[in-house]
């Protein structure tokens, strides 16, 4: 989908730094846009980890 390897695992780096990130690519969901659910196609979902307070 993008023109480099890693693009969104260098996107979270770039976001969070060296915060532990699990996640999975996945060939579809379903998800809110302006108030209204809808199918998305080839999404990518995280979630990270961190002490409270990292963040600014």
């Amino acid at each position: 989908m993008f023109a480099d390897s890693d693009h969104d695992a260098k996107v979270l780096d770039r976001a969070f730094g060296p915060a532990g990130v699990g996640g999975f690519f996945a060939a579809g969901e379903i998800g809110p846009v302006s108030g209204r659910n809808h199918v998305h196609g080839f999404t990518a979902s995280i979630l990270a980890f961190g002490r409270a307070g990292d963040h600014e």
